[in-house]
């Protein structure tokens, strides 16, 4: 290990162990949890989960916008018989820079209704939603990947059709260059309580220093 890397370790090392101080993370020791059931049994200290809280909260209207639910509808119906293979092939034209879907998903109007919420509260950093297959619906921006069902996230969100609202832990978050949170919550459809997508929102953790 040269000298530089030495140091961004070191640093890094500082920074998770700050982290881990301010936010008080609990984590259930009990062994015979999965890992999946073990991250959603994460907790930070109880100002820290209320501010996760509202600004999960604050998230609700984008859950029942017409323009969302319509295009995780329309996808639903468009994407309910796609193969494995098929799924993953759109995954890889992702990719390109020049990626025909990922520019109409980021010019539709569901995308739009997500930007102009997160200049409403720019403590999002990145906002996207998914259908019920796990491919993106919308988006604040281009994720780097299509596919999100084969993320635990995204399994513990969907959780078999029944839904389940939800926090990660404190990660580096690309996008913004800084520490963030994510948030999970499911879609549901208002007839059946099935859910028919998942949305995913990165909250800084500056965002939330700021309300403690």
């Amino acid at each position: 290990m040269n000298k530089s890397t030495l140091v961004f370790v070191i640093i890094a090392a500082i920074g998770a162990l700050i982290i881990g101080l301010f936010l008080n993370i609990n984590l259930s020791p009990d062994e015979s949890f999965s890992t999946e059931e073990k991250v959603a049994a994460v907790t930070f200290d109880s100002e820290v989960e209320q501010v996760l809280a509202r600004q999960m909260a604050q998230l609700t209207p984008l859950l029942t916008d017409g323009a969302i639910v319509q295009a995780v509808s329309a996808s639903n119906e468009r994407n309910r018989n796609l193969q494995l293979e098929q799924i993953l092939k759109l995954d890889r034209q992702w990719l390109s820079a020049e990626s025909a879907i990922a520019r109409a998903i980021s010019e539709s109007s569901a995308s739009r209704k997500l930007v102009a919420f997160q200049e409403d509260h720019p403590g999002f950093s990145e906002i996207f939603v998914t259908d019920s297959v796990g491919l993106n619906v919308a988006q604040t921006n281009k994720t780097s990947d299509f596919y999100q069902a084969d993320e635990s996230w995204w399994i513990q969100t969907y959780n078999n059709g029944v839904g389940l609202a939800h926090h990660g832990l404190v990660e580096f978050d690309e996008s913004a260059r800084a520490e963030a949170i994510s948030l999970y919550v499911p879609l549901y459809d208002s007839g059946t309580s099935k859910v028919i997508g998942v949305l995913k929102a990165v909250l800084s953790i500056a965002a939330i220093k700021i309300e403690l």
